[in-house]
């Protein structure tokens, strides 16, 4: 999970992301190749002591889990 200050700024983040991993993937072989998915949240979150809470960290986490078990 990544906390933006912006949706623009999650969006392009995002992008850039995809753009990396796209040319990562290109240069290898299907084995050498990293598989992610991405999802933006709005919401309100609590910052406290260095970590975030609130709904929009509860559904990444829900979703996280959905994901890594499918």
């Amino acid at each position: 999970m990544v906390e933006f200050p912006s949706v623009a700024n999650a969006v392009q983040g995002a992008q850039h992301l995809q753009a990396q991993l796209r040319r990562h993937d290109a240069e290898n072989e299907r084995a050498g190749q990293i598989q992610v998915r991405s999802g933006i949240y709005l919401g309100g979150i609590v910052q406290k002591d260095g970590d975030v809470f609130g709904d929009s960290v509860n559904i990444t986490s829900r979703l996280q889990t959905l994901i890594q078990t499918s």
